[in-house]
């Protein structure tokens, strides 16, 4: 995943299978785009339509995967229909689940605000809006200080659930109060 020295180098890794690929994840950016427009012009429907595609076509591309297609487990098609339990390499099935995940997500949220208004500044409205500082405390303090301090990998599940947990609540409570 990190090699530059394969066809394509430095740009084959910047747009397809670094980290951070450029086109696997512009995926997310353009679905929220798309919900965006949709959630005002009253076309919440769309949203849900988008997400159960994309979750049925990551499905399908997995199962051929898993199902030993020849097309689907060698060959130029592989990365299309591999399937594997985390986010890098961003390869099809999962980035197209992922985006089906949040698309039909917005498309429940947006459907039980509309009967139950949420107050703004409700916990859960509060956590939506520090979702970047999440973003900087799990990669600041949570990875690279966990990494110093030796602690990088050291849980279980259950305890890293639990942190999660704790630190949600400390989060909600904290943007609510700010």
């Amino acid at each position: 995943m990190g090699n530059y020295h394969l066809s394509g180098g430095i740009f084959r890794l910047a747009f397809l299978e670094g980290h951070f690929p450029f086109f696997p994840w512009l995926s997310f950016f353009l679905a929220g785009i798309l919900s965006g427009r949709w959630l005002q012009s009253g076309q919440k429907k769309h949203i849900l339509v988008f997400g159960c595609i994309s979750l049925c076509v990551g499905t399908c591309l997995a199962l051929f995967n898993l199902a030993g297609f020849d097309f689907a487990v060698s060959g130029p098609l592989l990365r299309a229909c591999k399937i594997i339990p985390r986010f890098y390499p961003a390869l099809s099935p999962i980035t197209l689940l992922l985006v089906g995940l949040v698309l039909v997500t917005v498309f429940a949220v947006t459907f039980i605000e509309a009967r139950w208004k949420v107050d703004p500044n409700h916990p859960i409205v509060c956590l939506g809006r520090t979702s970047l500082t999440f973003l900087f405390v799990h990669v600041v303090v949570f990875r690279e200080i966990s990494r110093y301090f030796h602690f990088w990998r050291k849980f279980s599940i259950t305890e890293t659930l639990l942190i999660t947990f704790i630190m949600l609540i400390l989060f909600g409570i904290s943007a609510a109060m700010w």
